[in-house]
């Protein structure tokens, strides 16, 4: 920490993340004398992994987030690449921070940065949702460039196609079809189809297929077949499906195969499978 001089110093004890909506405002060369010419100890600090850890105060583990913001400010385009390693560092530590903004990060760069993320995402030796967190910063580049959308799903559609075998490769395909239901990429519906039909999608976080297709236009809701719904004064049902129970967004339980709960925001999904992964990586 001490090797960070001032004025770039002064984000380790500037506030903690509890309201962030004043940060839309705020002017890093009018409140802290931060400009252009400290981007590259705002590129440290923002990747510092020192500053991610639990032992660290509540002061120092906003730090690298403002650093983030300050190098968006600047439009800081040399921090393009060095901030890929972000994408690992969400895997490793509890920084939700991460996966929630650095996608937006990408995006206020435009599609100057699409090579740089599509080039992250082919590389498997990055974690499955670290990439996939890369390919929702293709999502919000498409959002605000439509100009780049087909360039966009073509490379997300990419992604899920050759996604490779892993414990988590299945929840990874979950996010990635959802980026492409987000972006009605009905042109990717073959891909997302041969994923399904090889039972290679955890269908908690973008539905089955049958849900896919309502949700980018291809079949009418009405069109899906009526699943059965459980009824408390019927016979039990198979232990099988008693095991399969699992918490809707109200609290209830639901039965697998029978009424299905309403869909958990994708956002707190992803940070909840990470962070089981993160505590899986750490036990080997």
């Amino acid at each position: 920490m001490s090797s960070y001089t001032r004025p770039v110093n002064r984000l380790l004890d500037y506030h903690p993340l509890v309201d962030v909506d004043e940060l839309e405002t705020l002017d890093f060369s009018d409140r802290f004398d931060i400009g252009p010419e400290h981007i590259p100890d705002l590129i440290r600090m923002a990747t510092d992994k020192d500053l991610m850890g639990e032992e660290v105060s509540d002061l120092e583990f906003a730090a690298p987030y403002y650093a983030m913001l300050a190098l968006k400010q600047f439009h800081a385009t040399e921090a393009v690449e060095p901030l890929l390693s972000l994408f690992d560092l969400a895997q490793e530590t509890d920084n939700e921070w991460i996966s929630e903004d650095l996608p937006q990060f990408y995006a206020a760069f435009g599609p100057e940065t699409i090579p740089v993320l599509v080039g992250y995402m082919s590389d498997i030796s990055h974690h499955p949702f670290a990439r996939t967190n890369a390919a929702n910063a293709l999502k919000e580049i498409s959002e605000l460039h439509p100009e780049v959308r087909t360039q966009c799903i073509e490379a997300i559609a990419h992604a899920l196609e050759t996604e490779p075998d892993s414990e988590d490769a299945p929840a990874a395909r979950g996010f990635l079809i959802s980026d492409l239901i987000d972006l009605e990429a009905k042109e990717a519906a073959p891909v997302i189809e041969r994923a399904f039909a090889q039972q290679t999608v955890d269908e908690s976080i973008a539905g089955d297929w049958d849900e896919v297709q309502v949700e980018l236009g291809l079949k009418d809701r009405s069109e899906l077949p009526e699943k059965p719904r459980f009824n408390p004064f019927a016979s039990p049902p198979p232990l099988d499906l008693i095991s399969s129970f699992r918490p809707g967004a109200s609290g209830e339980k639901y039965l697998k195969g029978f009424s299905e709960p309403p869909k958990a925001s994708k956002k707190k999904h992803k940070e909840k499978m990470a962070k089981a992964s993160r505590k899986k990586n750490r036990k080997r």
